[in-house]
């Protein structure tokens, strides 16, 4: 996926950081590569990409009360 982005010439989008949830292209990936290797069906709209652990178990809690405690 780096080398994609790195081969594409797309300085800005190596340089900053990603939109909330993912760019539409990773996010398009992650759905064929589940379709592919995991037989899930899976829309690239309805998969939101996080940064690591943390913030994928926070994303509920926030989703459901708006806010960390």
């Amino acid at each position: 996926m780096l080398r994609d982005l790195a081969g594409a010439g797309d300085l800005p989008a190596l340089m900053h950081q990603p939109p909330p949830g993912g760019r539409r292209h990773e996010r398009q990936i992650v759905a064929d590569f589940l379709a592919k290797e995991r037989g899930i069906q899976a829309q690239a709209q309805r998969i939101f990409l996080v940064g690591g652990a943390q913030q994928g178990w926070e994303l509920p809690h926030v989703r459901c009360y708006g806010r960390m405690t």
